[in-house]
């Protein structure tokens, strides 16, 4: 939530132009910064951009978190057991929404930075990238009714179809 007299967030159009923005799909360096019982937030280190240092604070927008459930393929009770404060790992942008970051770490190789996960980037090739997860999941094809017909008619010829029983009153009231 922004505080009244604060500017907005940057928009995401503008990370098309900007190289040095996060891309979605793509993988990073990153220094652990914050450990939470949900996850870790992640500050993601851009190509040509300076190495965070300890005593320098990670800049915020380029920052994201990595959810219990993407830190390794194993059940995590508590992020402790996987990574610690300041370590330095690598990270994959599975989603971006506004100016929120969601990254995978087992998505990627931690020694060589691989990624196991390819096709992730394939899925969306012919809509917005932020977008192709999700379209793909909430799309409601909706019933093919001359489908429904055709195989009705068919079970009809067949004598598949089980001869419909007259509900008695007790059973139409329940």
């Amino acid at each position: 939530q922004r505080k009244r007299g604060e500017d907005p967030p940057p928009s995401n159009a503008s990370s098309s132009s900007n190289p040095a923005a996060i891309t979605l799909h793509k993988i990073y360096d990153g220094t652990v910064t914050k450990l939470m019982d949900f996850g870790v937030f992640v500050a993601i280190q851009l190509p040509g951009a300076p190495p965070n240092s300890a005593s320098q604070p990670p800049d915020k927008k380029n920052e994201g978190l990595v959810h219990i459930s993407q830190l390794q393929n194993a059940i995590v009770n508590k992020a402790e057991e996987v990574v610690r404060k300041n370590q330095r790992v690598k990270v994959k942008v599975i989603s971006m929404a506004g100016s929120r970051v969601s990254l995978s770490m087992k998505e990627v190789d931690q020694k060589t930075g691989k990624d196991l996960f390819p096709f992730r980037q394939q899925a969306g090739d012919d809509l917005a990238p932020s977008q192709a997860s999700m379209k793909a999941r909430t799309m409601n094809r909706g019933v093919d009714v001359e489908q429904l017909k055709r195989r009705q008619e068919e079970e009809e010829a067949r004598g598949n179809l089980r001869s419909k029983k007259q509900l008695t009153e007790h059973e139409l009231f329940e």
